[in-house]
């Protein structure tokens, strides 16, 4: 069974008003799509020792790359903001809790990374500017504490790791781990990530752990008619967008564990994208979800059948 899935009150859909209108006399309502996007992390909790938890450091990557978007799609940076937003929601308010924003700052050279004042600065923030992540990381390690009841931090970065700055990002990778830290990378945008960071050897006998997310992409999500129960079609997360009738849907992913949310309103003429911020393994989980319209849904001549969800 799948924990809670938290959808930001501020995404409330008007489903009730939408059914209405979708029920008046007329001409069949041309179909809508729907797009699904998982950002997914492996942090898993550190040991129950009766030490104090570990302090939480996001690494935000507002670089001016970051800043890429297009139509179909809105931009890494907007995607990072909100997986850092979910992260620090769900560590909660009391939990200790840094980010460390690399650029951000409009200026065209290379420049240190900075700290933010909490998640509260991210709202105004805009990608710009150039900084090193791998020397963000070193910056990192040589803070790790090295006394017996201090613990080292978990560190998880949101970037596209796009490293215009210099620096090896897998060597500091592995020096912060190697001091003690638990290091998640969620690499977004196209670029695939760097693959020396698969091959980091660090000591695991400190129950150390740190991972780049699982990728997601090719998982089977069903949609169904949020009151009959009905499949109105079947797609996968990252693949192209599913054509369906329009009306609010619930949808149903085959993650581990399997998570299943909504409802999401499918408009008719306008594509949909759902993203998903999966952290299962996290303390506590993360599961949040956001949706939002993109705009007109390209032309295909594809219909999807519709069936009985057994």
């Amino acid at each position: 069974m799948s924990g809670p899935v938290r959808s930001p009150s501020r995404l409330a859909f008007g489903v009730g008003l939408a059914a209405a209108a979708l029920a008046c006399a007329g001409p069949p309502p041309p179909p809508g799509g729907l797009l699904v996007e998982v950002l997914a992390g492996d942090v898993r909790p550190p040991p129950v020792d009766g030490s104090r938890p570990r302090p939480l450091v996001i690494v935000l990557d507002a670089t001016h790359s970051m800043a890429a978007a297009d139509r179909e799609r809105p931009s890494p940076f907007a995607a990072a903001r909100e997986a850092a937003r979910a992260i620090a929601a769900a560590a909660g308010e009391d939990a200790p809790l840094e980010v460390l924003l690399l650029g951000g700052d409009g200026a065209g050279t290379c420049g240190p990374a900075r700290w933010l004042d909490g998640p509260n600065a991210l709202g105004d923030l805009q990608p710009g500017g150039e900084a090193s992540l791998a020397v963000a990381l070193g910056g990192l390690a040589r803070r790790v504490p090295s006394g017996p009841g201090d613990p080292a931090p978990r560190v998880i970065v949101l970037s596209d790791l796009r490293g215009e700055c210099g620096g090896d990002t897998c060597a500091a990778a592995a020096r912060l781990v190697d001091a003690g830290a638990e290091l998640t990378v969620l690499a977004l945008g196209d670029d695939p990530p760097p693959q020396c960071l698969g091959a980091v050897d660090v000591d695991r006998s400190r129950s150390l752990d740190w991972a780049i997310p699982p990728d997601r992409s090719g998982t089977p999500f069903v949609a169904l008619d949020v009151s009959s129960g009905v499949v109105l079609g079947r797609g996968a997360v990252g693949g192209p967008p599913v054509r369906l009738p329009p009306r609010a849907v619930l949808l149903r992913l085959d993650l581990d564990p399997a998570l299943r949310l909504g409802p999401v309103l499918v408009e008719p003429g306008l594509l949909t994208r759902v993203r998903i911020l999966d952290f299962p393994r996290a303390e506590p989980p993360v599961r949040e979800w956001l949706a939002s319209v993109e705009g007109p849904l390209p032309p295909t001549p594809t219909e999807p059948g519709m069936t009985r969800d057994e």
